[in-house]
């Protein structure tokens, strides 16, 4: 009876190990990462170039696509990587902000990705002065 009990034991272990590797697969997903998550020019004169590259990484397991990259208001989006990003990789994102404008601004810039987090958020802000 023992020996019955001990090998039914040993076999639902032997079965049970491949299932849960794939179970653990399937819920592996890109994580994107950005080198910073609030971008402050500062103090800028009127027209100045504003312009700043953000790195994004792919710390996750399978590979990371950015679909868009959206700024708000006077935020414009020069290049981001097309391309999927391999884990352990990195992309940079190169964006302008319009300093025709004076005053104080806060805007955001949206990056969309099939990463977990579906969207992340960038706070980028400053002052514009006259010259």
């Amino acid at each position: 009876m023992k020996k019955y009990l001990c090998c039914l034991i040993f076999l639902y272990w032997v079965i049970s190990i491949p299932t849960h590797g794939v179970v653990n697969e399937n819920h592996v997903e890109p994580i994107i990462t950005v080198s910073e998550s609030i971008i402050d020019f500062g103090i800028a004169n009127q027209g100045e170039n504003l312009s700043r590259q953000i790195k994004v990484t792919n710390t996750g397991t399978r590979a990371l696509k950015i679909s868009n990259v959206r700024g708000s208001c006077g935020l414009a989006v020069v290049s981001f990587p097309r391309q999927e990003i391999k884990p352990g990789e990195s992309g940079v994102i190169h964006f302008r902000y319009d300093s025709s404008r004076i005053g104080d601004f806060e805007r955001i810039l949206t990056i969309h990705s099939n990463s977990a987090e579906n969207t992340v958020k960038i706070k980028v802000k400053g002052r514009v002065v006259n010259k």
